[in-house]
Order: C-alpha cells, then structure tokens, then sequence
C-alpha cells in the first residue's frame, strides 16, 4: 500500500468528518446531531465511520440512546475543533473588506431630501 492509505482508505481528514464528529461528541445523540447538520442520521453515521476508519480507531461507543466519546476521541476533540477555527479564519481572510461593484448593473439613484428627489410610491 502506498503512503497515504489506511486500511484502504484514503488518509486526508475532511472538514466535513471533523465538524460531524465534534457536533456528535457535543451533542451525545445521532438524532440531534443529524438534525444539527442538515443531514440524515445515515449519513452522519456513514461520516463517522469514514473518520473512524481514517484515523484508524474507534472515536465513538454507541449505545442504542447515546454516543459516548472514546478516550481517541476525546484527545481529536480540541485539535478538531481548532482546525474548524482555522479553517474559518482562513476563509474570513480571503473575503474582501468590500465588495466591488457588480458590472453591467447601475446603482440605483439617490433619493431623498439631500438629493433632490423623493421617492414615490404608487
């Protein structure tokens, strides 16, 4: 097997299988998690898996009402939930401070005392 493979899975942790993650160690039941997420509790749980299976240990108990986090688990929680920080900073950091002007739209014209004009409603 070549070096960025794990048990036949491919090794790079995706930002949607940590936030996952940490949402269901916070909320400790599939059924809110899911609802949490906008996702389905199959899907959820076929993302969990799919971490699991990355990191190649068990990050979850399940019980058939609650989620208990592992001790594994419990050690991805911080370093998760710090990489969803950085992850956003790098996101608000690329954002532009203003928006430019959209092309081929022309502003709308000022009403108003100060301009002269007021607007009318009909």
């Amino acid at each position: 097997m070549d070096g960025d493979r794990t048990s036949g899975v491919s090794g790079a942790l995706r930002l949607d299988l940590l936030h996952a993650f940490v949402v269901l160690a916070q909320e400790r039941q599939f059924t809110r998690a899911a609802r949490r997420l906008y996702i389905s509790q199959s899907g959820l749980s076929r993302r969990i898996s799919l971490l699991e299976a990355i990191v190649g240990t068990p990050l979850l108990t399940r019980t058939t009402r609650s989620v208990e986090v592992t001790q594994a688990g419990a050690a991805l929680v911080p370093h998760a939930e710090a990489i969803l920080r950085a992850a956003r900073a790098a996101m608000a950091a690329t954002r532009p401070t203003h928006r430019p002007p959209v092309v081929g739209r022309r502003p709308a014209a000022p009403t108003g005392p100060a301009s002269g004009r007021v607007a009318v409603r009909t």
